[in-house]
């Protein structure tokens, strides 16, 4: 799970203010049962998308939480860290740190780790934007796996 990381300044300023992504309810603690109504206006919050990050990652950290991975093995970006998270344990995954604030350029990153781990025959990113598939393009001669773009098929 990667999500973009919020910073004091950033070129997307303009962006967040123009959709008014810090209007609106604020929470500042997030709890376990806690019932979001307007999950789309504080998804638009970089501050309440950290909040939530950080909720997520210590909630999955926990043992409880933990032994529902089974075999699988989560890697979470929260800020400029990254977890890797088993049903045995969890661990900083110091080679996936990054300060890049965009999700999407982050998963490039993860997507070369992966690809040179050896243990995959193909890496499946699954995204809707178009620059995704972008960026993609453009870091596929460094990759040494087949990669493919999963897309939702939209019918409007």
């Amino acid at each position: 799970m990667l999500s973009s990381m919020s910073t004091k300044r950033s070129i997307k300023d303009a962006e967040r203010v123009k959709r008014g992504a810090d209007t609106g309810i604020q929470f500042k603690n997030i709890a376990p049962g806690h019932k979001i109504q307007q999950w789309r206006k504080l998804l638009s919050s970089p501050a309440y998308k950290t909040s939530l990050t950080k909720f997520l990652v210590e909630e999955w950290k926990g043992p409880k939480q933990r032994q529902k991975f089974k075999d699988k093995v989560l890697y979470v970006t929260c800020e400029q860290f990254c977890f890797k998270i088993t049903q045995e344990q969890w661990n900083e995954a110091k080679e996936l740190e990054s300060s890049q604030e965009e999700a999407d350029t982050r998963l490039l990153l993860h997507a070369l780790h992966v690809a040179e781990s050896g243990k995959y025959k193909a890496i499946v990113i699954t995204a809707e934007d178009t620059n995704v598939l972008i960026l993609c393009l453009g870091v596929n001669n460094n990759i040494h796996c087949p990669m493919y773009q999963c897309a939702e098929q939209r019918t409007e």
